[in-house]
């Protein structure tokens, strides 16, 4: 696969690696759909048509939620999904949602405040929100590309709603990450 029609300032080294962190966010979601017991209401925010990685569909939680017994939301600004609007608020039910998928979208969203409102307003108790947003990386499309959010933000954004796991590419090593390309983070709904 020829990444350079993608980006022009890093490397494709660079390029791939930030990838396979996205895909590890995403397949941490479709494991955690998978080993329900329980039927699951999922939110997907800016679902992808997009071929981000080779070796796993982007598509499996669309396409195969409703399969295994869950239901299943695709939300966005515009396209083909089941409903369209804006995190910044959405048109949801309060404690709707035991999923949240949203990857690479909260960069995009001019009011990060109420996007963090609405996602712990939506979420019920007990329930995951994924997310990855990149941070040393380019600004890119879809436009506005409005925000690069730390570790110290995510905390301030979420903490009083949720617990909070944070994973950063490259590793953090030695307790500190300086450079991050990017986060992935899960939100656990207290």
């Amino acid at each position: 696969m020829n990444l350079v029609k993608y980006q022009k300032f890093f490397s494709n080294d660079d390029f791939f690696l930030l990838r396979t962190h996205i895909k590890e966010i995403y397949e941490q979601s479709v494991e955690f759909i998978k080993s329900s017991e329980k039927k699951l209401n999922i939110l997907e925010i800016g679902p992808s048509d997009k071929v981000w990685f080779e070796g796993l569909e982007t598509n499996w939680i669309k396409n195969n939620s409703k399969n295994i017994g869950h239901s299943y939301t695709s939300f966005d600004t515009c396209g083909d999904v089941d409903c369209i609007g804006s995190i910044e608020k959405c048109p949801f039910m309060d404690s709707q949602f035991d999923v949240v998928i949203a990857l690479s979208v909260l960069e995009h969203v001019p009011d990060i405040f109420n996007a963090s409102k609405e996602l712990s307003r939506i979420t019920k108790s007990g329930g995951k929100v994924f997310l990855e947003t990149p941070f040393l990386w380019r600004i890119h499309g879809p436009v506005p590309d409005c925000w690069r959010i730390s570790e110290y933000a995510y905390k301030f954004l979420f903490e009083k709603n949720f617990d909070i796991d944070i994973d950063t590419f490259p590793k953090n090593e030695f307790g500190k990450n300086s450079y991050p390309l990017s986060y992935n983070v899960i939100l656990n709904k207290l």
